[in-house]
Formats: structure tokens, C-alpha cells, sequence
């Protein structure tokens, strides 16, 4: 229960409504808290707390418990419904390369049986920027196994000078940057030691 994410949702429900009796919760209260997490952005102030690149993945946690929340108190009797599942669009490729983009979501499958949703969004995210580099940066590379180490520091150094998707005049915070080769270090790594086709043989 305590990793469920449903404390952390009944908690603000309870704050919001200023009302600490769980048996007057409705199905509409729990729909209020996923709207409001839902456009969060727009909240004043909050993105100077959070950071616009964290924001996302902090928005993918907050649904998620949300939804557990609403799910925990539609089973226990106290909500009359359980709260409506999100009509979601399928996530942009992560490399244009077919070969390249099957390894990476192979990865993303294993990693997501070990980590949480937060940490599976920036784990997506690094491997997108990786992926991103690739097709600029070495369109002829149709299989990872085609790498190098030369071509690894590249990235690595190209990093450093990438910019927000959304907001392109802004550069990234150098937590972000950290976790983008962290990211891609991990997954070479995990691939080597699994023997994966397609990848090089050492990390």
C-alpha cells in the first residue's frame, strides 16, 4: 500500500477538500485531482519549483497515482465509479532506424518489470535524445552493433550543448544531461551482458 501511490492521493484529496473523513469522497473529487494534475503547467509558480524538464514525468507519476487512488476507493466501497481510464496516444518513436528502435524498446520492457513510472519516463527520455542523434548524426548507422567507442564520446559531447525540445532557446539543467548519458551508459551495459544481437559485444 505504501508504494501504491494511494496514500499519496488521499492525502491531497483530503488537504484539497480541507475535509479528513475518506467516506465523503466522490468519484467527481478523485476526476477534479487527474484534471488538475492533468494541466498542472498552468499552475502559477509551479514551474519555477519543479523545472520544466521534470515536469512530464512528475505529471506521469501524479496520474498514475491518481488513478490508483481513485481505483483503491471505488473497490473499498466509497466511490460510486471507478475513475475513467486516459485515452492515450502511443509515444514517438525512439530512432528511425527499425533494428535501433526494436533494442530500445526491448530494453524498456525489461526496465519497466524493475522501475517505476517517473524513472521509466526519463529513462525513455534519455534514449530518445540518443536516438535523435543518431539519425542526424549518423544516418548511415542502421544497427547499433556499428558503433564505436569515438562515436559514444561524440554523443556524450553533443549532449552538452542540446537544447529543450519545447522551448529550444533554453538549454538543459546538468542533472538532465547527467541522466541522458547515465541513461544510454546503463543500456549498453544491460545489452552487452545480455548477450543482445544488434549491439556491441562489450559495454
Amino acid at each position: 500500500m505504501r508504494d501504491s501511490g494511494v496514500p499519496w492521493g488521499l492525502i491531497r484529496l483530503a488537504l484539497h477538500r480541507g475535509d479528513p473523513d475518506l467516506d465523503t469522497l466522490t468519484g467527481d473529487d478523485v476526476e477534479e485531482m487527474r484534471h488538475a494534475i492533468r494541466h498542472c503547467e498552468h499552475i502559477p509558480g509551479l514551474l519555477q519549483v519543479v523545472g520544466a524538464d521534470h515536469c512530464p514525468t512528475l505529471k506521469l507519476a501524479w496520474s498514475t497515482n491518481a488513478f490508483r487512488t481513485g481505483l483503491a476507493l471505488f473497490h473499498a466501497g466509497i466511490t460510486d465509479r471507478p475513475p475513467l481510464r486516459e485515452e492515450t496516444t502511443p509515444p514517438p518513436r525512439l530512432c528511425s532506424k527499425p533494428r535501433i528502435d526494436a533494442v530500445f524498446e526491448r530494453f524498456l520492457a525489461e526496465r519497466a518489470l524493475v522501475l517505476r513510472p517517473e524513472s521509466m519516463s526519463s529513462t525513455r527520455g534519455g534514449l530518445r535524445r540518443f536516438g535523435l542523434w543518431l539519425d542526424t548524426e549518423r544516418p548511415h548507422v542502421d544497427s547499433l552493433d556499428q558503433l564505436g567507442r569515438a562515436d559514444l564520446v561524440a554523443f556524450m559531447e553533443s549532449v552538452h550543448r542540446l537544447r529543450k525540445i519545447k522551448h529550444p532557446d533554453q538549454p538543459l539543467s546538468q542533472a538532465y544531461r547527467a541522466g541522458i548519458i547515465s541513461t544510454v551508459a546503463v543500456f549498453f551495459r544491460h545489452a552487452a551482458v545480455a548477450e543482445w544481437d544488434d549491439v556491441p559485444a562489450r559495454p
